[in-house]
């Protein structure tokens, strides 16, 4: 496997999975964030092979315990999440595995995330989902790699501290291992 390297927007460069071709450019995942890109193809180059096998730093998820209140999250529920995510170190339990997407609980200092979104009426509890008829649209189309990455596999039940390096939803976020963060600075070198 040739795992590529793209230079973003910022200028930096991080390993990326090449999601589809576009012409001149590449439309990137950078899979140790999880944010995607589109780069020309100019900027892509081979990663060193020291760096081939470590497995991808953010995994994909979704927040469990909740559902949108409506057909799609509200910029308000969206950005109370990040307001209570972003830039901590939050407590993650996986819950389910589906799909390469993991179902997470995420505590801060204790605090649920879910129920914080719940108690302001940003969110609905899912035990109400099965009453209701509502469900929840992927935000963004899905985008399958043309190179498969290593990734670490978890199971559900496990716990771990994390931070969220890229949100969408919060049905759609990815999160990176604090224990991870030796790997990313080996990376960012």
């Amino acid at each position: 496997m040739n795992l590529p390297v793209s230079r973003s927007s910022d200028e930096s460069w991080y390993r990326a999975s090449v999601l589809h071709l576009e012409g001149e450019n590449a439309k990137v995942c950078f899979i140790d964030y999880g944010n995607t890109e589109t780069v020309p193809q100019t900027a892509l180059q081979t990663l060193k092979a020291e760096f081939q096998s470590l497995s991808q730093q953010s995994y994909k998820c979704k927040l469990s315990g909740v559902i949108t209140s409506s057909q799609e999250w509200s910029e308000e529920s969206i950005a109370k999440f990040e307001e209570l995510v972003s830039e901590k170190t939050l407590l993650c339990q996986i819950t389910e595995i589906a799909d390469d997407v993991y179902g997470v609980t995420l505590l801060d200092m204790g605090m649920s995330i879910a129920s914080k979104l719940i108690e302001e009426k940003l969110a609905t509890g899912i035990e109400d989902e099965e009453k209701s008829d509502t469900s929840v649209e992927s935000d963004t189309e899905e985008e399958v790699p043309i190179d498969k990455i290593p990734c670490q596999v978890f199971t559900s039940g496990h716990k771990t501290e994390v931070y969220i390096s890229h949100i969408e939803t919060p049905s759609q976020f990815w999160i990176q291992l604090k224990d991870s963060e030796s790997s990313l600075d080996t990376l960012a070198k």
